[in-house]
């Protein structure tokens, strides 16, 4: 949701949902019609089973952070059903979830985390996020209204740079 650059989602992978418990990286037959049909009822069922619980569990913000979060007994509530990202983008999405959601203290500790991250890397790309969590750290504290007008600039930007204007 928090894309600032065009090739951010080609570049770097990640939040996929693990809706496979028992296939690791294998593929479902479709050497014929009954084994395709026999594939896509086990897609359908799985899809129901773990995808959409997954998807209906995380419409917000809040939402997202009380999936994403680790309760006392360090268990998330999805278990690891969910990749929530690559390292660093990771903490680049989470800072941008925390802040939507108000909490600016987490918001800036994912953006640090991220920043350390992509701050060694030598790569363009890695050295453009490192600079943009400074950014953004900046403009947290800055206040309210420059974070609110931020995070609308975000995402009206992510909404064009993935396509989404009619969401």
């Amino acid at each position: 949701m928090y894309c600032p650059h065009d090739d951010y989602l080609t570049s770097m992978p990640g939040n996929s949902l693990r809706i496979i418990p028992t296939k690791s990286d294998e593929n479902w037959n479709y050497y014929s019609e009954t084994e395709g049909n026999k594939s896509f009822k086990e897609i359908v069922e799985l899809i129901d089973k773990y995808a959409l619980p997954i998807l209906n569990s995380t419409k917000s913000s809040v939402e997202i952070i009380s999936c994403y979060e680790r309760n006392i007994f360090r268990q998330r509530k999805f278990g690891n059903k969910i990749l929530w990202g690559t390292q660093g983008w990771e903490n680049f999405d989470f800072g941008h979830i925390y802040l939507r959601a108000g909490n600016k203290s987490k918001s800036i500790r994912q953006f640090k985390k991220c920043y350390r991250e992509f701050s060694n890397d030598k790569r363009d790309w890695a050295q453009i996020a490192a600079k943009d969590c400074l950014k953004i750290i900046e403009i947290i504290k800055q206040g309210d209204n420059f974070i609110t007008n931020y995070l609308t600039d975000i995402i009206n930007t992510s909404k064009e740079n993935l396509k989404l204007e009619k969401w």
